[in-house]
Parts: structure tokens; sequence; C-alpha cells
């Protein structure tokens, strides 16, 4: 895994589409993961996937493999998966 030293000094990516107040998530690559966490509190603690996970995860986003209601979509939509490209 990833130390919380590695965390504090990684570089965060967060979607261009995102605005200020926008639900959206910054990603940070380091060594062979992926740490996620809520972009609105960095402070907060980070899911660290492996790339392969994360990996899927994207390729299920691109193929709209994600059921979300109807509720959730509007805020989903506001933040789109470009980040993956990083």
């Amino acid at each position: 895994m990833i130390t919380e030293e590695e965390l504090g000094s990684a570089a965060c990516h967060k979607s261009t589409s995102s605005g200020s107040d926008s639900g959206c998530v910054s990603v940070a690559a380091i060594r062979d993961y992926y740490a996620v966490r809520d972009s609105k509190n960095s402070g907060d603690p980070a899911i660290v996937v492996s790339r392969e996970a994360w990996v899927k995860f994207i390729d299920r986003i691109k193929h709209d493999e994600f059921t979300l209601p109807p509720r959730a979509l509007s805020s989903a939509t506001q933040c789109p998966p470009d980040i993956a490209e990083s």
C-alpha cells in the first residue's frame, strides 16, 4: 500500500468539468495505486485501489455499466471521468 507521506505529497488531479461547488473527486496516481477522495474535503481519508481495479472501474464507466437513481444522475453528470486519461 501507500504511506500517509506519499498520499500527502501526491499530485491530485480533478476533472476539468468540475466546478467549485460540484460533487467531484480528486485522483492521485501513486506507484501502482490510485488514491481517490472528495475534492471538497481533501483532508478526509482517501479510498486507495490498485491500478488494475482503477482501470476496470473507468472501463465500466465508459461502457455505461452503472445504474444510478434519477436523482443521482444530475450530480454524477457534472463530473465526467476525463481524469482517467492521466
